[in-house]
């Protein structure tokens, strides 16, 4: 991961409950782009999904969602990532802990 001080930052300030935005970009395997923004309003997060840069996905492939919470969690391997809960729609956000 690259700019970790940034996604540290983020964290610092939802844990203070002050708004702040940061954007994730994920990379697929022929190196495209995939981007997630996330913005905290001091409350509920919007996430911003795009992956209309993917050459393999859908070009107009851009969701957004409202969540109320962004927690740490382990997943099948025992890694840990953060997961949005509560969302509006089906959650697809996820980033593997520092």
């Amino acid at each position: 991961m690259r700019n970790r001080e940034k996604w540290t930052s983020f964290m610092q300030n939802v844990k203070k409950n002050q708004p702040d935005h940061v954007r994730v970009t994920m990379y697929t395997i022929e190196g495209d782009p995939i981007i997630h923004e996330l913005i905290y309003d001091g409350t509920l997060f919007q996430s911003t999904y795009d992956a209309t840069r993917d050459k393999y996905g859908s070009r107009e492939e851009i969701t957004t969602n409202t969540c109320k919470g962004l927690e740490l969690t382990k997943i099948e391997r025992g890694e840990s990532v953060y997961v949005l809960t509560d969302c509006e729609k089906q959650n697809g956000f996820y980033i593997p802990s520092l």
